[in-house]
């Protein structure tokens, strides 16, 4: 009999007293795909895909295997090959899957086993995406094991079926290549796959290792919830850092370190680390590692765990589990776990990730607390700022903050812009505002000294204690210069201007302070630099002008007064402005300037002559040189010329 004409009225009897069909004496039932389906869903959920994997395969096996047996004697089978692919005809008639096949190369005596084929319409395969997602792996283990096992009885040595494309992880067909182990492992050198030997594996003691692994999981479990708890109650009841890295150390008896961003350590306990992460991400692609993933991108890029490996000068080995503290999208830094005994596991990690989660929360609380007190202190100071001072203040607020109101200060005010002129991003301005407003705040309380600042979207108002550049033994402008350039690093994605008052000697002079600084910002807003500072020291005339005239009219009349000349001086090679410069500054007297100038006094006439000839200049008229003194007074304020 031809293998091709095996028909299911040729599989099963169905006696009319008797229930059930037969295959011979062999009892047949026939079930659903879907009731299939559920069960290695189940079977997934239960065990684990792996596991299920090896359980659904050795099914499979020994179900090939059984009915291999039976086909022997059932039919006379034309040859050998034809008892072979009676075993893929029972695929079809089953209804499992349409096999096809596209190569073979069989020779039972040679010992030689080589097939390759497709299964079309797989149920195992459907069934699996009904109720799972795309796997990355093929899933149609029981149609594998069962042509393993149907062929595997006939050659009389262990045949393996692989599936190498599986409409369950996105392949348009399944297709199969069967070979014999000794083929299998001559080409790929897989001698140590458990997948050879998944046919003698126990299920009892399949069951057993799963019953143990889920109670050593409930067990982790409950461990991980009273760690959590201890954790959860002392951030509730605002313990802080160290208390945090105490409990973790002592729960998991290894040694725990909280580092912000920039490296510098916050809280530690027990064991310290041989290497500090900056190091370790620095120079991690020499290093060797517990695991392909313990990689500087997975921590720095990822914001993922990651462990290290660390071997001193001696070639001891340190072990550092390093998962980073998030807060608002952004890197506030890193808490590690660190041991010198063994690899840290699943526990530690997650134990790790929840302490992270923890110190966000600590984080946030104390930032909330200190914006709190900045947004009280702001309210405060905009009063001072906004009001001329009255009387009636009440000033024993400051005291309250322990804050000598009337000590001498500077007012200073930052102004942050966007370096896309065309967008205003509120929450790059709103980023940018609270990190200068940290760093203005630390450098101020290095020195044990209080914050005063007041906010809004794109600008910062703060008082600069006149004893605070005293004990830095700096003059304002040279910490002003040195500021603006420290801002600049801190936010790096806006321009920073700066503008900052004359010394106000007492509370009543704050208000026009402020307003001298605002002032002072109007001029920075007309330099050429992007990030720069201003003094109102430095404004001289204009700074009473600027009350009355908005700064982008001065530009414009200082322009209109010496942009001639500057253009005739480029044009020429003069130097008539100059000229104009150093003749006022002397007064008007011929022989000075000549003398600063190096010229003669015959030059001196000459230019003066041609400044009347082509610009119409009579310096003998007090409003023209009023006018080219403001002009040039205004270009030096600009900085348009030096």
């Amino acid at each position: 009999m031809k293998a091709k004409d095996l028909t299911l009225l040729d599989l099963i009897t169905l006696p009319e007293k008797d229930g059930g069909g037969f295959l011979n004496e062999h009892r047949m039932i026939i079930s659903s795909a879907v009731a299939w389906g559920l069960l290695g869903r189940d079977l997934i959920v239960a065990l684990g895909i792996e596991r299920a994997k090896r359980f659904l395969m050795r099914y499979g096996w020994n179900c090939g295997l059984h009915e291999a047996e039976v086909f022997k004697d059932l039919f006379p089978w034309e040859n050998e090959l034809d008892w072979i692919f009676a075993g893929q005809q029972m695929h079809s008639l089953s209804g499992r899957v349409r096999s096809v096949l596209e190569s073979s190369t069989i020779d039972k005596p040679a010992g030689i086993f080589n097939v390759e084929g497709y299964w079309y319409d797989s149920y195992e395969g459907k069934q699996y995406l009904n109720n799972f997602p795309v796997h990355h792996e093929s899933v149609c283990f029981f149609l594998a094991g069962y042509a393993s096992g149907y062929c595997s009885a006939i050659m009389g040595k262990k045949v393996m079926f692989k599936e190498v494309e599986c409409i369950g992880k996105g392949d348009l067909h399944c297709k199969y290549v069967g070979k014999t182990v000794e083929e299998w492992e001559q080409q790929h050198h897989d001698h140590n796959d458990p997948m050879m030997n998944y046919e003698q594996a126990d299920l009892a003691n399949e069951l057993d290792r799963a019953y143990k692994r889920i109670e050593a999981q409930r067990e982790v479990e409950k461990r991980v919830s009273a760690i959590s708890q201890n954790l959860t109650k002392i951030i509730l009841q605002g313990k802080g850092f160290e208390a945090l890295v105490t409990t973790l150390g002592k729960s998991l008896a290894c040694g725990v370190i909280i580092e912000n961003q920039h490296f510098n350590r916050m809280a530690a306990y027990g064991e310290t680390p041989t290497v500090s992460l900056k190091t370790l991400l620095a120079h991690d692609k020499k290093r060797d590692h517990v695991n392909q993933h313990a990689k500087p991108t997975k921590l720095l890029k990822e914001l993922n765990t990651a462990q290290f490996q660390v071997r001193d000068a001696e070639s001891s080995v340190q072990y550092r589990l390093v998962t980073p503290i998030m807060l608002r999208r952004q890197l506030f830094g890193y808490i590690s776990l660190i041991n010198n005994r063994e690899p840290f596991g699943d526990l530690e990690q997650v134990l790790l990730e929840q302490a992270s989660n923890a110190c966000a929360i600590q984080v946030l609380n104390e930032q909330t607390a200190l914006e709190t007190e900045q947004r009280l202190i702001g309210q405060l100071l905009d009063e001072l700022l906004t009001k001329p001072f009255q009387e009636s203040m009440d000033l024993t607020r400051y005291a309250y903050l322990g804050y000598d109101i009337n000590q001498p200060h500077y007012v200073m005010v930052v102004k942050l812009k966007s370096k896309q002129a065309s967008s205003v991003d509120h929450e790059v301005l709103s980023d940018g505002t609270h990190k200068i407003i940290q760093f203005l705040t630390t450098q101020l309380k290095q020195h044990g000294l209080t914050v005063l600042l007041s906010t809004k979207l794109d600008q910062v108002a703060v008082l600069i204690p006149d004893a605070y550049l005293g004990i830095n033994q700096m003059k304002i402008k040279a910490y002003g210069k040195q500021l603006v350039t420290q801002l600049k690093h801190v936010t790096d994605n806006l321009h920073i201007t700066l503008g900052i008052s004359s010394l106000c000697e007492d509370v009543e002079k704050i208000h026009y302070g402020y307003k001298e600084a605002n002032k002072s910002l109007e001029i920075a807003a007309l330099k050429k630099e992007q990030s720069s500072v201003v003094f109102a020291s430095e404004l001289g005339f204009l700074s009473i002008m600027l009350d009355a005239r908005k700064p982008e009219e001065l530009e414009k009349f200082a322009n209109h007064v010496l942009g001639p000349i500057k253009q005739y001086d480029l044009k020429h090679s003069t130097e008539l402005l100059k000229t104009i410069y150093y003749y006022l500054e002397n007064e008007c007297n011929l022989y000075r300037t000549s003398r600063a100038l190096h010229i003669s006094i015959s030059g001196m006439r000459y230019r003066l002559h041609r400044m009347k000839e082509v610009f119409n200049i009579e310096f003998g008229e007090s409003s023209a040189r009023f006018h080219l003194q403001m002009a040039l007074e205004i270009d030096s304020v600009l900085e348009k010329w030096s």
